[in-house]
């Protein structure tokens, strides 16, 4: 899996994507009350769309990178963020 450079415009789409994903993922967890079936049906539609988009090589190389990361302490828990209105 080759490492992408991100221009400009699919940073700054990047950064709305993940945005609006995070306020449908604490959406759901305040409707579902449930993290585990939330973040195992992520992960279960997030490895759909890979595998629709990768060689079985690059989709290995990504599961490894996971696997890399996480032994690494880079993957942080997700945090709900404070507003004050």
């Amino acid at each position: 899996m080759a490492n992408k450079k991100l221009n400009v415009i699919e940073q700054s789409k990047l950064l709305k994507i993940y945005e609006e994903m995070y306020k449908i993922v604490l959406d759901l967890l305040n409707k579902y009350d449930d993290p585990q079936l939330v973040a195992s049906t992520l992960i279960g539609q997030g490895f759909r769309l890979y595998r629709g988009v990768l060689s079985d090589a690059d989709f290995n190389d990504l599961l490894r990178h996971i696997i890399r990361e996480n032994k690494n302490k880079k993957i942080t828990p997700l945090t709900k963020k404070v507003t004050i209105n």
